[in-house]
């Protein structure tokens, strides 16, 4: 009697077993629920063609825990009427997110409970125009508080 064969699926057996396992870690880490940030937009309905202005998002957590600032997603949208300056606080990495149409921008800042904190973005409007979008401020599990900006550019 050969015994290969039994080896083979008993190996094929615990590598499957391990991949479902990792599988349902994985999900399990997305789906359970992570601390928020509570974030709120301060932005102009109007600006001038040539103006720069401060687009500035405030932070707090108001969580018994400490909240990880992974990142702000901005949608090209929004983007696409301004040239961005200066972030502050300077962002640990940027890249563009093509399938969603964002910009991301990667700050690993955690806020202790109850600390507040700004993030702001010196803008130069480039165009007249109406730009609107979102902006998604994340945890490292990715999930976010939407923000939405509507600004009207106007010609000098």
């Amino acid at each position: 009697m050969n015994r290969a064969p039994n080896a083979i699926l008993v190996g094929c057996f615990i590598a499957a077993c391990g991949a479902v396992g990792l599988i349902v870690l994985g999900l399990y880490f997305f789906v359970q629920e992570h601390p928020l940030l509570e974030a709120s937009l301060q932005a102009p309905n109007e600006a001038i063609v040539g103006e720069e202005f401060t687009l500035s998002i405030e932070l707090s957590n108001p969580h018994d825990e400490a909240v990880q600032l992974d990142s702000i997603d901005v949608d090209e949208s929004l983007l696409a009427g301004f040239q961005v300056l200066e972030i502050e606080p300077t962002p640990t990495d940027s890249l563009t997110l093509p399938f969603i149409e964002q910009r991301s921008w990667s700050f690993g800042r955690t806020l202790k409970p109850g600390q507040k904190a700004m993030v702001s973005f010196r803008l130069k409007p480039l165009s007249a125009g109406h730009f609107t979008g979102s902006l998604d401020v994340c945890n490292p599990a990715q999930d976010w508080v939407g923000l939405y900006a509507d600004i009207v550019v106007r010609a000098p």
